[in-house]
């Protein structure tokens, strides 16, 4: 008992501690051994017995206060055995995940966007707002405003867009919130189609010219010359020049490359004549933006054909104007 003693006061550092320590372990029994009265004894021994405790825990917690320090362990972080992991807390709050997190629209759509409760206790959603200056020309459905969703349960609800005028980007944001006092924003984009940019031959302009020992290489060609028809607002990343096919029902064919914004030259593409075209009908079909770089709005009306009647082989040097009949 002495040892454990000595080896206590070698250890303590507050010298309460230490004295209540010592007379937890010397009066009890030093009591209980000495006197004729062994019923007071007894009783005296569990006074002080107590009154170290309070002197221990009391005391020391007093001057460990003033001294913002803990002296003395308080007896509920005291405990016997292993150590065990405290039980996960049931009050956390529910995980919200919004997709997708931006929509964007032109010139009009209806998306879906779905909440989907991650967390482990029931999900309340709150409001869901549009805000942002571009937000009178969105609307959303009203299928998962203040709806309550269990753990894994997802809802989806609709927003729609519709342009008013032309041109023009309009931005909003969607806001969710929930009764957690949290939100989650969905970026809206929305943008007005202008009026249609489309590229054509003009039929008026299509003409065709027989030449004998004309170009390549002193061969008889005809010159298909003409001109092309822009209607609509030109797009901005508009590709300069554009490609315009020309082929003949014989297999004869050139390409040429075109302003996109038609100027008042023509545009001429030369096709050699082959032995059996003469005294034939060839049928030329002319095909603009072959290679569909330009996004048009009418993509169907690329193509222009019309019928050339080639005459019988003339004499050298002969250029005559052909009936180029547009179908």
């Amino acid at each position: 008992m002495f040892a454990t003693i000595i080896a206590n006061v070698a250890e303590a550092k507050d010298p309460l501690k230490l004295t209540s320590m010592a007379l937890a372990a010397a009066l009890p029994p030093f009591v209980s051994m000495l006197g004729p009265w062994r019923h007071i004894r007894v009783t005296m021994a569990a006074l002080v017995s107590v009154g170290a405790l309070f002197l221990t825990y009391g005391g020391s917690l007093v001057a460990g206060a003033a001294a913002n320090i803990e002296l003395v362990p308080s007896p509920r972080s005291i405990f016997v055995g292993a150590a065990t992991t405290p039980p996960s807390s049931t009050s956390m709050p529910p995980g919200m995940d919004v997709t997708p997190a931006s929509v964007s629209c032109k010139p009009k759509c209806d998306r879906n966007i779905t909440i989907t409760n991650t967390g482990k206790t029931t999900l309340q959603i709150g409001a869901i707002d549009l805000d942002g200056h571009g937000k009178d020309q969105f609307n959303r459905t009203a299928t998962c405003a203040h709806k309550m969703l269990k753990p894994g349960q997802a809802c989806t609800f609709s927003v729609l867009f519709t342009a008013r005028g032309s041109g023009g980007r309009q931005t909003a944001q969607l806001v969710i919130s929930n009764t957690r006092g949290s939100a989650t924003t969905v970026d809206l984009i929305g943008e007005a189609s202008s009026p249609g940019f489309d590229l054509t031959v003009s039929v008026t302009g299509l003409n065709c010219v027989y030449q004998t020992g004309g170009a390549p290489k002193g061969k008889d060609v005809i010159e298909v010359s003409l001109r092309l028809s822009a209607t609509g607002t030109k797009p901005k990343n508009l590709p300069i020049p554009v490609s315009v096919a020309v082929r003949s029902s014989s297999g004869a064919s050139a390409t040429v490359r075109a302003p996109a914004i038609p100027k008042s030259s023509p545009i001429v593409a030369v096709l050699p004549i082959r032995a059996a075209d003469y005294n034939q009908r060839r049928t030329i079909t002319v095909t603009v933006d072959s290679a569909n770089a330009l996004a048009e709005k009418n993509e169907t009306n690329n193509q222009t054909r019309a019928v050339a009647a080639i005459p019988g082989k003339p004499a050298s040097g002969v250029k005559k104007t052909l009936d180029c009949t547009v179908r």
